[in-house]
C-alpha cells in the first residue's frame, strides 16, 4: 500500500489493479468481478483476464485515478465486467475513501 500511496501523491495519472492469486489457465472462461474499497478477500483469476482488464483500462478515460480489485467469478457473464469499468469512482481505494462502513475490529 505504501507504493500505491506514493503513486497517488505523485500527481501522475494512475490506474491501480489489485488481482488475487494469478492462474495460468486460459482467459475468457469465467466472469470477472470488479469492486472498489479494498473489500475483497482471497480469490483467483486467470492472468489473461487481468491483462484484458488492464488493456481496457488503458483506453478508458473514466479509469484515470482509479484503484480496484478484480476476481474471477464463474457466476458472472464472461464480458459483463466491461460495464463495471464505467462506474468506478476516482480516488476510491479503501473503505473510508469509498464511503463504505469501516470494519469492526
Amino acid at each position: 500500500m505504501k507504493a500505491e500511496d506514493h503513486l497517488r501523491a505523485s500527481g501522475l495519472a494512475y490506474t491501480i489493479v489489485r488481482p488475487p492469486q494469478l492462474l495460468g489457465e486460459p482467459g475468457g472462461v469465467r466472469g470477472i468481478r470488479i469492486q472498489q474499497g479494498d473489500v475483497g478477500g482471497p480469490g483467483q483469476i486467470a492472468r489473461a483476464d487481468v491483462a484484458s482488464v488492464m488493456v481496457a483500462a488503458l483506453s478508458a478515460a473514466a479509469m484515470r485515478d482509479t484503484t480496484f480489485e478484480i476476481f474471477g467469478a464463474a457466476s458472472l457473464p464472461v464480458d459483463g465486467w466491461r460495464k463495471s469499468l464505467h462506474v468506478l469512482k476516482p480516488n476510491c481505494f479503501d473503505r473510508a475513501s469509498c464511503g463504505l462502513p469501516l470494519r469492526k475490529a
